[in-house]
């Protein structure tokens, strides 16, 4: 009987090595994080200012259409300089056009972000955005000054650090750049109902694992980097804000402006409007460098990082309490809209489970 020679293409195949303990707490432990993460930030700004700017608007709906007559000393230094709108969380282009036909009438070239509502994936949003940024580049052959109103702050802040040798200047009103969940918990609500849809599949919406997961991982990144020196910037920011935490939309060594608004009322009110309109003349005169108005006075003490302007993230003893919260509560939000999306709740409900172990 002759032996068959051995060959390691037949070899049986090697059997899984269970991961070892210290592999299984680093990954716990990190999921908690990342749990930990999506959790509601310490802050509760005024709400009742945004209801009644809305009421207002509501009551009164022209006032988007009213002209803002346009100031004579913003027009000359940069007449025709391409400027990019960006729209804030849940809007599009058309709440910004009091700001758009105030510009157009100072004789800036406006263009809009072509976003029709403002609930996508962060990163796949900014990419689009490069897009519209190169043509408004090309179109003109200058630098272009980025506006973002709220959430589409993020995304000017990001578009100025990726393509600076585009971007001349980036002005951020109620932004929460220094923290994207420092927001009223109402809006952390929705914004969890939105990742839910999203997480189960609904195209056009951001997920849950948008905040952890490696998809936004680069819009993340370059989010928390600093500006290169040569894109001017200003923030925007106001206390009477209910949206955001005014607190993280403080920049350090860089110009921020304190505004008497509200979160809504910035795309509105005509002093604010005016502001922006300088800061766009400032950033975009190629002879002319006007300084900007800061309002040093009202910025906190930076160095003293506040609770609501930082991620919330446990002690390492309560991690594991503190992830099993976010978990039940951010299922409960799957279960609840999973009611809505299909007869069979039970069933649904396990689905998005699974859906949301695979996000974190």
């Amino acid at each position: 009987m002759t032996t068959m020679p051995s060959n390691p293409s037949f070899a049986a195949p090697a059997a899984p090595v269970s991961p070892t303990p210290e592999r299984r707490h680093d990954e716990l432990h990190g999921r908690a994080r990342r749990l930990a993460s999506l959790l509601p930030r310490r802050c509760m700004p005024p709400l009742g200012g945004e209801i009644g700017t809305l009421l207002g608007v509501l009551k009164r709906p022209r006032v988007l259409r009213t002209p803002i007559t346009a100031l004579e000393d913003h027009v000359p230094a940069a007449a025709g300089a391409p400027v990019l709108l960006v729209p804030g969380l849940a809007v599009g282009d058309y709440s910004l056009v009091r700001v758009r036909r105030y510009l157009s009438a100072c004789g800036y070239d406006v263009w809009g972000s072509q976003i029709s509502c403002n609930v996508g994936c962060s990163e796949a949003t900014v990419r689009r955005l490069l897009t519209r940024l190169d043509a408004a580049a090309d179109a003109t052959g200058r630098r272009v000054t980025v506006v973002g109103h709220s959430r589409g702050g993020l995304y000017a802040r990001v578009l100025g650090r990726r393509r600076p040798d585009l971007v001349s200047g980036v002005v951020t009103l109620g932004s929460p750049f220094r923290d994207q969940l420092a927001v009223n918990p109402l809006l952390w609500a929705q914004l969890a109902a939105i990742g839910s849809l999203g997480a189960l599949g609904v195209p056009g919406l951001l997920r849950l694992g948008c905040a952890v997961s490696t998809c936004c991982e680069d819009f993340r990144r370059d989010l928390a980097a600093p500006l290169d020196p040569s894109v001017r910037s200003l923030s925007v920011f106001s206390r009477r804000d209910g949206i955001v935490d005014w607190r993280a939309c403080i920049e350090r060594r860089r110009s921020n402006l304190e505004v008497r608004s509200t979160h809504l009322g910035m795309v509105i009110e005509p002093a604010v409007i005016a502001e922006v309109a300088g800061a766009v003349c400032a950033f975009s005169s190629e002879t002319a460098r006007p300084a900007l108005r800061v309002a040093h006075r009202a910025l906190p003490d930076l160095e003293r990082e506040p609770a609501a302007a930082r991620r919330v993230l446990p002690d390492p003893i309560d991690r594991e309490q503190a992830a099993a919260q976010a978990f039940t509560l951010l299922l409960a939000e799957l279960e609840q809209v999973a009611v809505k999306v299909d007869p069979v709740p039970a069933r649904v409900a396990a689905a998005a489970r699974a859906v949301f172990l695979r996000e974190i």
